[in-house]
């Protein structure tokens, strides 16, 4: 019998979970027609992956003014800067909701605004509900972030 670490694990499903996103979208697109907007010279939607410690948590699109890899980038920066201070517990995790998005928070710093224009391009009816998934996500890596670092204190110590 094979044993896999837990990181072995995650590194696997998300490879699977990549693939299976990322793989039928290309076929699927292949095998049509051009849609209406990109008959009009309009490009699908670009998203770029949150990453922390290696791991990708979450895709987010871009817009004109804010390119998807430069907002993923914005987001992950913001995660691990929450996840270095550890006066932020991670049950500060909020959603507020504030009409046109909704705010991912911990305490009173935002990480991360959701949109219903996200929820569209991840094909989910209500940005709320895809906030929530994003911020278990979120919490999960700010949890992973400090529990490797505890580790890691306390072998050079030792």
């Amino acid at each position: 019998m094979i044993c896999l670490s837990p990181r072995a694990i995650r590194c696997i499903v998300l490879a699977i979970v990549l693939a299976a996103n990322v793989l039928p979208w290309r076929s699927l697109h292949a095998a049509q027609p051009p849609s209406q907007a990109q008959a009009i010279g309009l490009e699908p939607v670009e998203r770029a992956p949150v990453i922390v410690d290696g791991e990708v948590l979450f895709l987010l699109r871009g817009a004109s003014s804010l390119p998807a890899k430069e907002r993923a980038a914005n987001v992950a920066g913001r995660i691990i800067a929450i996840a270095r201070d550890k006066s932020i517990p991670v049950s500060a995790l909020r959603m507020v909701d504030l009409g046109d998005r909704t705010n991912i928070l911990a305490g009173d710093r935002r990480i991360v605004s959701i949109v219903d224009e996200d929820a569209r391009a991840e094909q989910m009816e209500r940005r709320q509900a895809l906030a929530e998934l994003y911020m278990v996500d979120i919490a999960k890596a700010i949890e992973n972030y400090r529990q490797e670092r505890k580790g890691a204190s306390l072998r050079v110590r030792g």
